[in-house]
């Protein structure tokens, strides 16, 4: 992925956590995911974990 593609992306999804972190939390209890991996979410590994939890979620 290009990186001006994933930089808007990552705004996005960066977007996304700070407005729907009870939900995002509850998606990640759901598929198995830690709630440690939202409190780390400047990382960029993490924003990638978070990223497809979105998406296996939805």
């Amino acid at each position: 992925m290009g990186r001006a593609l994933w930089n808007e992306n990552e705004y996005f999804f960066r977007k996304i956590i700070r407005e729907n972190i009870p939900a995002l939390l509850y998606a990640s209890a759901a598929i198995g995911r830690t709630v440690l991996l939202f409190s780390v979410n400047d990382d960029k590994t993490s924003s990638m974990i978070i990223r497809s939890a979105v998406i296996n979620v939805t």
